[in-house]
């Protein structure tokens, strides 16, 4: 099991006092620590980076300080799907007025804490209610991680906000330039130029690829990210403002987890199915017939054939399912409960089809599913003994939602982000839980799910331990999509 840090050891020690905050939780010594830390940050720097792993409370830690701070009104901004999370923090350990927004109108009241989700951003960024908020806390600021977007350019339009907060687990999910738009957030003279930090921080490749316009063929520079250099002088920069534990540091008592891979045979018409499709896609490739858009399209399609023939006919044929109904058959009785999840949704409605016709208690939740059946969702299978199973997307499942009422996570296909498997686990696998997580992957044999396995997530993970878990990035180009499937 590792040990604190050295950096971590002396802010434990100088900061694990009682923060004095009107919290109804006994916080941990590490929590203690983060709200005094933070609060000093955010009153000598204006801002502070809390990176906790996923599961060790940094949402109370984001409400401690913004206690401690004294002030008036707070802005939380987060996912979507994160609402409901926060609205029973709120309840359980504050006795003050807040606010969840869920449409424009609701805007205007006048609470302690107002929680809006980042699509609201623009409400705030272009009316005149940024000036009655004087901090704000970004809850997994990753979801404005690219500065292109409309997320990240209306956030830097609130840095004007007096005190401000960003939190996440994964605070780097592909590339160590995700990094900039918060940095520059944050300190916008040191990080002024985008170009700049990527340059010096951003290792760089420029990879010439072959493009296709008609019948007419030219070739393309683009730029590939591999990692990061001068990670030291990076981190020297950012840690009077930047704390980060993880949860074999400081939480010892924290269940194990036991980690399986299940391997079965492509059921003959998903394996009909998906020779078809590779054969298509490999004879395009060698012939140079494809663009890398296409083949990644196709890509795709072969995943989405290994979890469920639904995906492209009506009959649901699935040796994938088929284990899974197995499996759940298995360890159904006692005490056992469910996290089942797929990047496809086609598999997971399946699976959920497939438990209900079993007569099992189980919900539903994927990217149509609105934030108040969301969050009945995580209620009934946290809080109803009936209700064994929660299915869903990855995408969906990933972030801000507590399952600790079950022990078991099924995994019907993986992100080819590391980081966003990790995050799945630790749905499960965070404060709160009392049982060993069981963490099975269902992998069909000679297919492209085997080969991510061993050729793309094991190599990534190695690389992850560079800065905040991840710098590593998926660039698939014609060859290595040729080898994968």
């Amino acid at each position: 099991m590792a040990e604190l840090s050295k950096r971590n050891k002396k802010i434990h020690r100088k900061y694990s006092y009682e923060p004095d905050v009107p919290i109804k939780a006994d916080l941990y010594k590490f929590q203690k620590a983060g709200i005094n830390f933070g609060y000093r940050a955010i009153k000598k720097y204006g801002s502070f980076i809390l990176a906790d792993d996923m599961g060790l409370g940094k949402s109370i830690q984001a409400i401690g300080v913004a206690f401690k701070l004294n002030s008036k009104r707070v802005l939380i901004v987060c996912p979507a799907n994160a609402r409901g999370a926060w609205k029973k923090i709120l309840d359980k350990h504050t006795g003050v007025s807040y606010n969840i927004v869920y449409n424009k109108d609701c805007l205007e009241a006048r609470t302690k804490f107002t929680v809006i989700n980042y699509d609201r951003l623009k409400n705030i960024a272009e009316g005149n209610l940024r000036n009655k908020f004087d901090f704000i806390i970004s809850d997994e600021f990753h979801n404005a991680k690219n500065k292109e977007t409309i997320r990240a350019k209306y956030l830097k339009k609130l840095s004007g906000i007096q005190y401000k907060m960003f939190t996440s687990g994964t605070p780097i999910l592909n590339r160590l330039e995700e990094l900039w738009v918060v940095l520059n957030i944050i300190d916008p003279h040191t990080f002024s130029s985008y170009q700049e930090f990527v340059s010096k921080f951003s290792k760089i490749k420029n990879i010439r690829i072959r493009m296709r316009f008609g019948k007419r063929f030219y070739y393309k520079f683009i730029k590939k990210f591999y990692g990061g250099k001068n990670i030291d002088e990076l981190r020297d920069i950012i840690n009077p403002y930047f704390l980060r534990r993880k949860k074999n540091e400081v939480l010892h008592s924290l269940p194990d987890k036991i980690e399986q891979e299940i391997y079965v045979d492509l059921h003959p018409k998903q394996r009909k199915m998906y020779d078809s499709v590779v054969k298509k896609l490999k004879l395009k490739i060698d012939n140079k017939k494809i663009t890398i858009k296409s083949a990644m399209a196709q890509f795709t399609r072969t995943r989405q054939i290994c979890g469920t023939t639904a995906t492209l006919m009506d009959k649901d044929y699935s040796a994938s399912l088929d284990a899974l109904e197995d499996l759940v058959k298995n360890y159904l009785y006692g005490e056992h409960k469910f996290f089942i999840v797929s990047p496809f949704k086609a598999t997971a409605k399946c699976a959920y089809e497939r438990l209900k016709k079993m007569k099992i208690g189980c919900v539903y939740v994927d990217g149509d599913t609105n934030a108040v059946e969301s969050n009945k969702a995580i209620d009934r299978f946290q809080e109803n003994s009936k209700c064994k199973v929660y299915v869903g997307t990855i995408d969906k499942n990933k972030e801000a939602i507590t399952l600790t009422a079950g022990d078991y996570i099924i995994f019907l296909g993986k992100s080819l982000v590391p980081a966003i498997n990790d995050q799945i686990v630790d749905r499960l696998r965070r404060i709160g839980q009392k049982k060993v997580v069981n963490v099975i992957s269902i992998l069909n044999r000679d297919t492209v799910e085997e080969r991510i396995e061993e050729n793309i997530l094991a190599p990534k993970e190695r690389l992850c331990d560079d800065f905040f878990d991840g710098t590593g990035r998926i660039a698939l180009r014609l060859g290595h999509i040729r080898n994968l499937v």
